[in-house]
């Protein structure tokens, strides 16, 4: 049972430490700090923890997606003292630091900023975008192309290619080097079946090309 509780304090401390560490310094010297600055992007609900972590540390009042977070960590056995360890490396980072481990304005959340689910839901077409914009081993293809065969219609060939072209170098090459890649299918914006699921009256699953 003691070596359980050991093996706990001791994720707990290598937890805190990799937060000091990557965040400290040129926030990239851990192994931590590398891979975060791979995921830079992605990691906005990163930032919205570590910052509720010196939020509630500084006795602010939580929002509710931060109280998520604060409250998942205790239960995990996180003390407030080690939770305002990790809060203090967020708000102490030197300013470039954090450009490159949090995109845009998560970047620059401060103590005395909350953010919550609604501003999450707010945000999340656009992160969506920003995020698909730095994913080269992501491709949308037009389900509405035209498809089977083409014979030698010139004009029908000349659509399909654009709706649906090739892959790109990039696209392959980035699927090479992460070990996946994601092609959707979705319809665009104007299209009937994409404004009637808008409405609900196409089913739960459907994805729009803008």
């Amino acid at each position: 049972m003691s070596d359980v509780a050991d093996d706990g304090d001791e994720f707990k401390r290598d937890v805190v430490a990799g937060i000091r560490g990557t965040l400290g310094g040129s926030g990239v010297r851990t192994r931590m700090g590398a891979r975060m600055e791979h995921s830079s992007s992605t990691n906005v609900l990163l930032a919205v923890m570590l910052n509720g972590f010196a939020r509630h540390a500084a006795g602010q009042p939580l929002s509710d997606l931060e109280g998520v977070f604060t409250n998942a960590f205790s239960r995990a056995g996180f003390t407030a003292g080690e939770l305002g360890e990790m809060g203090h490396a967020f708000s102490t980072a030197a300013p470039e630091v954090r450009r490159r481990l949090f995109p845009g304005r998560f970047a620059a959340l401060g103590v005395e900023e909350s953010y919550g689910l609604a501003d999450l839901r707010a945000d999340l077409p656009q992160l969506g975008r920003d995020f698909l914009a730095t994913c080269s081993n992501i491709r949308a293809v037009d389900a509405t192309r035209p498809t089977g065969p083409l014979g030698d219609d010139p004009e029908a060939r000349a659509v399909q290619e654009a709706a649906a072209p090739e892959p790109s170098a990039a696209f392959l090459q980035e699927t090479a080097d992460n070990g996946w890649g994601l092609v959707c299918l979705g319809l665009p914006l104007d299209h009937p079946t994409a404004a009637s699921a808008r409405s609900g009256g196409a089913g739960k699953y459907w994805v729009s090309l803008d």
